[in-house]
């Protein structure tokens, strides 16, 4: 698509290369034209200035009484032969009419290149943005396929496993592990459903004022209960006295989805979660150290569907919508996050901004 587009922009400015080329001839030949005709004018006032020469009139006088009829023409003294001459005046109609063609040309010629530049920049620009969408969308649908997958297959083993060898010892822990399966299919199917509210803008935040720390502490309590066996020690700092105006039915994806993006990345290591009072706002913290980010993947980390190019993230679970649903839950309610890492192997932290108007009684 990109080579025919830049093919019909070259043959577009070969065809206003040609446009340009031949308005400037025409405009040439417009004006050696009237030269011409001011030639053929000239012959005829010297005629007229000898017919009236040969009554008897001086050269001057003559040309006093002719002049009002030919004003493109001056006199010449000292010249029999061609006793009149186009005007200076004249002459500078002429450079000036000459000089508008070609600046008339080169005008419009500019800014017809410019625009085709232009267009040709912005279409590329799109073509680049929705490869990059597609490129996106395809990896969003890899993704929800293996985290689809893996847990209905888990599933399924699970069962055909009881339905064979039933074994009321092994039931619970089988039952144990489908229920993580069923909870973790649970989140991503509610994860997808909250984008697509948000994206049909359907979602509205009702943020009013709350203890964060009795909101947080049992979110928090179920995320550990849930993620059994493969949670990394998880140090939490939640004082009582911090408040902010925050919709209570968004903590709980919020705190999750940071949580998750913790587990996954942070290999193995410890998670603290850490709530303060700011000034006029409460602030979430929840640092990793794990994989980290570089400099250049702290600007796309809450796109949809990014996920960073290394191979320990390609190959975690996820579908690279978690992020991007905090961002968008957080500011539907006047507050923001923010990503900080030092760089690769340096972990991350990811901070949340609510607002606060006032103390809770």
């Amino acid at each position: 698509m990109s080579f025919w587009a830049i093919l019909l922009a070259t043959l577009f400015l070969l065809q206003l290369g040609w446009w340009g080329a031949l308005i400037m001839r025409l405009s040439g030949e417009m004006v050696d034209a009237r030269f011409f005709e001011l030639d053929a004018e000239q012959i005829v006032a010297e005629r007229a200035l000898e017919d009236a020469m040969s009554a008897g009139a001086p050269l001057r006088e003559s040309w006093s009484q002719l002049a009002p009829l030919f004003p493109e023409f001056a006199l010449v003294a000292g010249n029999t032969q061609h006793p009149l001459k186009k005007s200076r005046k004249t002459l500078a109609a002429l450079h000036r009419a000459r000089m508008s063609y070609r600046n008339m040309v080169f005008g419009e010629a500019t800014l017809f290149f410019i625009l085709t530049m232009l267009g040709l920049a912005f279409f590329l620009r799109t073509l680049r943005h929705e490869k990059f969408l597609a490129l996106q969308h395809q990896n969003f649908l890899h993704a929800v396929t293996h985290e689809f997958r893996s847990p209905l297959q888990s599933l399924r083993l699970a069962i055909e496993t009881l339905q064979r060898r039933p074994d009321p010892k092994r039931a619970t822990v089988y039952a144990s592990g489908m229920i993580e399966d069923v909870d973790r299919l649970t989140v991503m199917v509610q994860n997808m459903l909250d984008v697509g509210r948000i994206e049909a803008s359907a979602f509205e935040a009702k943020p009013r004022q709350i203890i964060l720390s009795d909101a947080l502490k049992p979110v928090l309590e179920r995320w550990r209960q849930t993620h059994i066996g493969q949670s990394p020690v998880v140090i939490a700092n939640l004082p009582q006295e911090v408040t902010a105006d925050v919709d209570p039915a968004t903590i709980e994806p919020i705190l999750r989805n940071l949580l998750d993006n913790a587990l996954k990345y942070g290999e193995g290591n410890e998670i603290h979660v850490t709530l303060a009072q700011g000034e006029a706002a409460a602030l979430l913290s929840v640092r990793d150290f794990g994989r980290g980010l570089a400099r250049d993947e702290l600007q796309h980390v809450f796109k949809r569907f990014w996920r960073a190019g290394d191979e320990r993230v390609r190959t975690a679970p996820g579908s690279g919508i978690g992020l991007f649903l905090v961002q968008e839950l957080i500011q539907a309610q006047n507050g923001r996050i923010n990503a900080e890492s030092d760089g690769l192997e340096k972990g991350a932290c990811f901070t949340v901004t609510w607002p606060s108007s006032a103390e809770a009684t």
